[in-house]
């Protein structure tokens, strides 16, 4: 912003220049001198004024599309379209060869004028749609960014509860695994018991029977 500025200055410098090199040329051809070495210096003022229109223009568009202050923006291009006025008001009393503009010039100048500074407030209004769809565009990505981290966050911890069930579901596994061998050991041991138990009876009565027999 500040060189822009900076650039206005010279600029409204250059204009107040070819003014100047203007009333000098105008007051030369009412005494009927020459004037045209002030004529030429009146044009290179005018071409100078002209890039730095032009220059000015440029750095204002680049301005706006980084979205720099929009009130700052406005001002400053008002203030250029009223230079880019007086620029071609002082180029049409240059072109006019005399001491101002007539009432039909004026007429036609000023329609420009008006045209431009619709075409102006147009273009201001579009950039100023654009930065509002692209504001609403930006709250958009916001929201779907925030939700995709919720919907990451929960599918997260969903697959921590399948993990840890699964870990659940192994342990029950292994311990349904371990009881099932221990009632086998169990089941083999009781089987191994009772065979012993029926050959003991079976010996006591084998016993029983020759000691009766003996007798």
């Amino acid at each position: 912003m500040q060189a822009w500025d900076e650039n206005l200055e010279r600029a409204r410098g250059l204009a107040r220049s070819a003014a100047a090199q203007l009333d000098k040329k105008e007051a030369l051809q009412r005494r009927g001198k020459g004037f045209s070495n002030v004529a030429s210096a009146c044009r290179r003022e005018l071409a100078k004024l002209s890039r730095a229109i032009s220059e000015l223009e440029e750095q204002l568009v680049k301005l706006e599309r980084r979205r720099t202050d929009k009130e700052a923006i406005r001002e400053r291009r008002e203030t250029l379209a009223a230079l880019s006025s007086d620029q071609r008001a002082l180029t049409a009393r240059s072109q006019s060869g005399g001491t101002g503009i007539t009432s039909s010039q004026h007429a036609r100048d000023s329609e420009k004028l008006s045209s431009t500074r619709g075409l102006l407030q147009q273009q201001n209004q579009m950039l100023a749609e654009q930065d509002a769809a692209l504001d609403d565009l930006s709250t958009g990505l916001s929201r779907l960014k925030n939700l995709g981290e919720a919907i990451g966050e929960e599918a997260t911890l969903q697959t921590r509860l399948l993990e840890d069930l699964d870990a659940d579901v192994e342990r029950g596994h292994s311990a349904i695994a371990a009881q099932t061998d221990y009632a086998n050991t169990v089941r083999k041991k009781a089987s191994t018991c009772r065979l012993w138990i029926i050959i003991i009876i079976l010996l006591i009565i084998l016993i029983m029977l020759l000691v009766m027999k003996a007798s």
